[in-house]
Protein backbone atom coordinates (compact mmCIF):
# COMPACT_ATOMS: atom_id res chain seq x y z
CA UNK A 1 0.00 0.00 0.00
CA UNK A 2 1.52 3.24 -0.58
CA UNK A 3 2.24 6.14 1.74
CA UNK A 4 0.28 8.71 0.70
CA UNK A 5 -1.58 12.45 1.26
CA UNK A 6 -3.92 12.70 4.15
CA UNK A 7 -7.51 13.26 3.56
CA UNK A 8 -8.06 16.60 4.75
CA UNK A 9 -6.96 17.94 2.17
CA UNK A 10 -9.85 16.87 0.13
CA UNK A 11 -12.41 17.70 2.59
CA UNK A 12 -11.72 21.09 3.01
CA UNK A 13 -12.65 22.44 -0.41
CA UNK A 14 -16.25 20.61 0.72
CA UNK A 15 -17.25 23.89 2.90
CA UNK A 16 -17.87 25.93 -0.21
CA UNK A 17 -20.62 23.46 -1.03
CA UNK A 18 -22.58 24.61 1.79
CA UNK A 19 -25.99 24.08 0.30
CA UNK A 20 -27.48 20.76 1.86
CA UNK A 21 -25.83 22.72 5.16
CA UNK A 22 -27.66 25.89 5.54
CA UNK A 23 -30.86 24.65 7.83
CA UNK A 24 -27.75 24.43 10.51
CA UNK A 25 -26.46 27.54 9.59
CA UNK A 26 -28.41 30.26 11.97
CA UNK A 27 -27.00 28.19 15.00
CA UNK A 28 -23.50 27.67 14.21
CA UNK A 29 -23.13 31.34 12.91
CA UNK A 30 -22.64 32.61 16.34
CA UNK A 31 -19.78 29.75 17.38
CA UNK A 32 -18.20 30.89 14.26
CA UNK A 33 -18.54 34.29 15.34
CA UNK A 34 -16.82 33.17 18.68
CA UNK A 35 -13.75 31.29 16.87
CA UNK A 36 -13.23 34.30 14.35
CA UNK A 37 -13.11 36.64 17.72
CA UNK A 38 -10.44 34.02 19.18
CA UNK A 39 -8.44 33.60 15.65
CA UNK A 40 -4.63 34.37 16.07
CA UNK A 41 -2.77 37.10 14.08
CA UNK A 42 -2.21 34.37 11.75
CA UNK A 43 -5.85 34.35 10.49
CA UNK A 44 -5.48 30.31 10.20
CA UNK A 45 -8.17 28.21 11.88
CA UNK A 46 -8.07 25.16 13.76
CA UNK A 47 -9.97 21.95 14.33
CA UNK A 48 -9.23 18.83 16.58
CA UNK A 49 -10.83 15.83 16.15
CA UNK A 50 -10.29 12.48 18.22
CA UNK A 51 -11.62 9.23 18.17
CA UNK A 52 -12.07 5.99 19.48
CA UNK A 53 -12.21 3.08 16.58
CA UNK A 54 -12.03 -0.65 16.99
CA UNK A 55 -9.28 -1.31 14.75
CA UNK A 56 -6.14 -1.06 15.09
CA UNK A 57 -3.22 1.95 14.54
CA UNK A 58 -1.75 -0.17 11.48
CA UNK A 59 -4.85 -0.35 9.78
CA UNK A 60 -6.02 3.03 10.44
CA UNK A 61 -2.59 4.44 8.92
CA UNK A 62 -2.60 2.35 5.93
CA UNK A 63 -5.91 3.09 4.94
CA UNK A 64 -4.96 7.18 5.62
CA UNK A 65 -1.67 6.14 3.65
CA UNK A 66 -3.32 4.18 0.42
CA UNK A 67 -3.91 7.81 -1.84
CA UNK A 68 -4.98 5.30 -4.93
CA UNK A 69 -7.77 4.51 -3.52
CA UNK A 70 -9.29 7.99 -2.46
CA UNK A 71 -11.54 8.71 -5.48
CA UNK A 72 -13.52 5.42 -4.68
CA UNK A 73 -14.21 6.04 -1.05
CA UNK A 74 -13.56 10.33 -0.18
CA UNK A 75 -16.15 12.46 -0.36
CA UNK A 76 -15.50 15.06 -2.96
CA UNK A 77 -12.21 13.59 -4.17
CA UNK A 78 -12.01 13.33 -7.64
CA UNK A 79 -8.76 12.39 -8.68
CA UNK A 80 -4.96 11.67 -6.84
CA UNK A 81 -1.57 10.16 -7.88
CA UNK A 82 1.99 10.85 -6.21
CA UNK A 83 4.52 12.60 -7.46
CA UNK A 84 7.12 11.99 -6.25
CA UNK A 85 8.80 10.39 -3.08
CA UNK A 86 12.07 10.68 -0.61
CA UNK A 87 14.84 8.12 -0.45
CA UNK A 88 13.93 6.18 2.38
CA UNK A 89 9.75 6.75 1.77
CA UNK A 90 9.58 8.75 4.81
CA UNK A 91 8.60 12.22 2.67
CA UNK A 92 6.17 11.64 -0.74
CA UNK A 93 4.43 14.99 -2.76
CA UNK A 94 1.28 14.02 -3.97
CA UNK A 95 -1.41 15.82 -6.14
CA UNK A 96 -5.22 15.84 -5.07
CA UNK A 97 -7.91 17.19 -7.52
CA UNK A 98 -11.59 17.73 -5.56
CA UNK A 99 -14.65 18.73 -7.70
CA UNK A 100 -17.72 20.98 -5.45
CA UNK A 101 -20.40 21.07 -7.69
CA UNK A 102 -18.93 22.87 -10.48
CA UNK A 103 -15.36 24.01 -9.32
CA UNK A 104 -12.44 21.74 -9.24
CA UNK A 105 -9.29 22.31 -7.42
CA UNK A 106 -5.86 20.83 -7.42
CA UNK A 107 -3.08 21.18 -5.46
CA UNK A 108 0.50 19.61 -4.49
CA UNK A 109 1.36 18.65 -0.21
CA UNK A 110 4.08 17.81 1.20
CA UNK A 111 3.70 14.89 3.33
CA UNK A 112 5.63 13.34 6.14
CA UNK A 113 4.96 10.17 7.14
CA UNK A 114 5.60 7.89 10.46
CA UNK A 115 4.50 4.74 9.84
CA UNK A 116 1.94 3.21 11.85
CA UNK A 117 1.99 7.06 13.80
CA UNK A 118 1.19 10.00 12.37
CA UNK A 119 0.73 11.55 8.57
CA UNK A 120 1.32 15.68 8.12
CA UNK A 121 0.36 16.98 5.01
CA UNK A 122 1.05 20.60 4.25
CA UNK A 123 0.21 22.45 0.99
CA UNK A 124 0.68 26.60 1.20
CA UNK A 125 -0.35 29.36 -1.43
CA UNK A 126 -2.82 27.37 -3.40
CA UNK A 127 -5.52 28.87 -5.86
CA UNK A 128 -7.71 28.24 -2.75
CA UNK A 129 -5.61 28.24 0.35
CA UNK A 130 -3.08 30.46 1.71
CA UNK A 131 -2.25 27.53 4.05
CA UNK A 132 -3.60 24.02 4.45
CA UNK A 133 -1.78 21.72 7.40
CA UNK A 134 -3.72 18.51 8.62
CA UNK A 135 -1.89 15.72 10.66
CA UNK A 136 -3.56 12.36 11.34
CA UNK A 137 -2.23 10.36 14.26
CA UNK A 138 -2.70 7.18 15.63
CA UNK A 139 -2.30 5.23 19.14
CA UNK A 140 -2.93 1.79 20.83
CA UNK A 141 -5.94 2.52 23.24
CA UNK A 142 -5.35 -0.83 24.87
CA UNK A 143 -5.44 -4.42 24.52
CA UNK A 144 -8.79 -5.67 22.64
CA UNK A 145 -9.89 -2.01 22.07
CA UNK A 146 -8.73 -0.81 19.37
CA UNK A 147 -6.82 2.84 18.89
CA UNK A 148 -7.19 6.41 19.66
CA UNK A 149 -7.49 8.16 16.33
CA UNK A 150 -6.63 12.32 15.51
CA UNK A 151 -6.83 14.46 12.87
CA UNK A 152 -5.54 18.36 13.66
CA UNK A 153 -6.29 20.73 10.93
CA UNK A 154 -4.53 24.06 10.26
CA UNK A 155 -6.72 26.04 7.53
CA UNK A 156 -6.78 29.23 5.74
CA UNK A 157 -8.41 30.74 2.63
CA UNK A 158 -7.25 32.94 0.28
CA UNK A 159 -10.71 34.24 0.60
CA UNK A 160 -12.16 36.00 3.53
CA UNK A 161 -16.08 35.08 2.88
CA UNK A 162 -14.60 31.28 2.32
CA UNK A 163 -12.88 31.22 5.45
CA UNK A 164 -16.05 32.99 7.58
CA UNK A 165 -18.01 29.91 5.82
CA UNK A 166 -15.65 27.12 6.65
CA UNK A 167 -16.26 27.85 10.64
CA UNK A 168 -19.70 27.06 10.05
CA UNK A 169 -19.45 23.21 8.66
CA UNK A 170 -15.69 22.34 9.64
CA UNK A 171 -16.73 19.96 12.62
CA UNK A 172 -19.13 18.57 10.22
CA UNK A 173 -16.50 18.18 7.22
CA UNK A 174 -14.21 16.30 9.36
CA UNK A 175 -16.31 13.94 11.21
CA UNK A 176 -17.90 12.50 7.59
CA UNK A 177 -13.57 12.47 6.65
CA UNK A 178 -12.90 10.12 9.77
CA UNK A 179 -16.27 8.49 9.27
CA UNK A 180 -14.98 7.74 5.37
CA UNK A 181 -11.95 6.11 6.59
CA UNK A 182 -13.31 3.98 9.66
CA UNK A 183 -15.55 2.44 6.98
CA UNK A 184 -12.74 1.88 4.15
CA UNK A 185 -10.69 0.51 6.70
CA UNK A 186 -13.25 -1.79 8.29
CA UNK A 187 -14.39 -3.02 4.66
CA UNK A 188 -11.03 -3.94 4.00
CA UNK A 189 -10.58 -6.31 7.07
CA UNK A 190 -13.91 -7.68 6.60
CA UNK A 191 -12.68 -8.66 3.07
CA UNK A 192 -9.02 -9.78 4.22
CA UNK A 193 -11.08 -12.17 7.06
CA UNK A 194 -12.87 -13.60 4.07
CA UNK A 195 -10.23 -14.32 1.69
CA UNK A 196 -7.90 -15.78 4.51
CA UNK A 197 -11.29 -18.55 5.44
CA UNK A 198 -11.64 -19.15 1.78
CA UNK A 199 -8.32 -20.32 1.28
CA UNK A 200 -7.69 -22.41 4.41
Amino acid sequence: MSNVDCITHVGLPAFLDAQPMLARASRSLARAQRSLAARSSSNAAQHRERRLVNLSPEAMYQVVADVAAYEHFVPWCHSSRVISRGPDESSIEAELSVSFGPYRESYVSKVSLRPCKSIRAVSKDTALFRELESLWSFAPAGPGRGCWVTLKLNFEFNSAAYQTASLLFRDEVAGKMVDAFELRCAEIERANAAAAGAAS
